[in-house]
């Protein structure tokens, strides 16, 4: 299967699950879906993206050599807002290696207290840090003031909820 121009010809969800199967049935063709994502092209980027944000079956491990270069594209503006969304979808969802800890915690705060910032992402971040927290637990008083001054000015659903939840787990 050629990735890119299967994106770049059919932009359905249908697509995308076709392109999902074939990835994590032949996760050698991952290299080529990184590429796309990390390319100038933003339109191919975003699609590209969409993929990205279903492959958490492949696990974290396989992920290691692009980490540096995804979250550079969350640091950086300038990209489709879809591909923050599927960069923190995925990284939800898979085990981060310990060396990105650090910078990643800063990253998803960034995202979750940036007024600019869509939901999505705030949720996923809030996802993101509930699991780093548990492995630093420094910084259970900081996640628990933002998530609480968030929820008092965002009413969106999404965001109440997972922090409601989130915020409950951490108090206890």
């Amino acid at each position: 299967m050629d990735i890119s121009a299967s994106l770049s010809h059919d932009r359905s969800k249908q697509n995308v699950e076709s392109i999902v199967r074939y990835i994590l049935d032949h996760p050698q063709t991952l290299d080529e879906l990184m590429s796309l994502i990390l390319s100038e092209d933003n339109a191919l980027s975003f699609r590209a993206s969409w993929v990205l944000g279903y492959l958490d079956p492949l696990g974290g491990n396989l992920f290691v050599p692009y980490m540096d270069r995804l979250l550079d594209m969350l640091e950086e503006k300038g990209h489709h807002p879809s591909v923050t969304r599927n960069i923190t979808r995925l990284l939800q969802n898979i085990e981060i290696p310990e060396t990105f800890h650090g910078r990643l915690t800063d990253i998803a705060f960034n995202i979750l207290t940036a007024e600019d910032q869509l939901n999505a992402p705030r949720a996923n971040c809030m996802t993101i840090l509930d699991k780093l927290v548990k492995n630093y637990p420094d910084l259970k008083q900081e996640f628990i003031f933002v998530l609480e001054e968030l929820l008092r000015y965002k009413n969106d659903p999404s965001l109440q909820s997972r922090g409601r939840k989130i915020l409950k787990r951490l108090k206890l």
